[in-house]
């Protein structure tokens, strides 16, 4: 397993701050993730998952029944299981940074400012560097995405307090 918890800008774009932790673009959230199992051929996930899917998959793996948790189980997809047999997979990825709040319920990512009252809405199947903001052009889409991210309950965590 290879897996990295947080990207850099690394002066990518002049939006994005000089380290991880306060937005939710790509360049910062994006991250590698790479599992190999010996004897099954590889392949590349054509679509979003989340850091949280990993200990799933792990115990799914290793035939161990999870205990409730965030996250899904990835082995149908690494065992090279298609179309039905993945219906019902894909599941809405929320994040959550100091100054925004995002959903992405494939191919569209919604991100709202929490100090400033914007949205933005990407299409990340065309726009995965996330460089035109279609939010404008499709209100009742950002509308109901706003509506979706705001029916969960995220939750803050002071990551500065000690012994948090």
């Amino acid at each position: 397993v290879l897996l990295g918890d947080h990207g850099e800008g690394l002066a990518e774009s002049p939006r994005l701050p000089a380290n991880h932790g306060d937005v939710l673009f790509n360049p910062l959230v994006h991250v590698p993730l790479a599992v190999r199992i010996p004897g099954v051929p590889g392949a590349v996930l054509d679509h979003p998952v989340s850091v949280a899917d990993l200990l799933p998959s792990l115990l799914d793996l290793a035939s161990i029944e999870a205990p409730p948790m965030h996250g899904v189980s990835l082995l149908p997809h690494l065992l090279g299981l298609r179309g039905e047999e993945l219906a019902g997979f894909l599941h809405p990825l929320l994040m959550y940074e100091a100054k925004q709040q995002a959903i992405i319920v494939w191919p569209w990512k919604f991100l709202t400012w929490l100090d400033r009252g914007l949205v933005e809405l990407y299409d990340l199947e065309h726009d995965f560097a996330e460089e035109k903001n279609l939010a404008d052009e499709k209100p009742e889409l950002a509308r109901q995405l706003a509506q979706q991210l705001a029916g969960y309950k995220l939750i803050s965590v002071d990551r500065l307090k000690p012994k948090r």
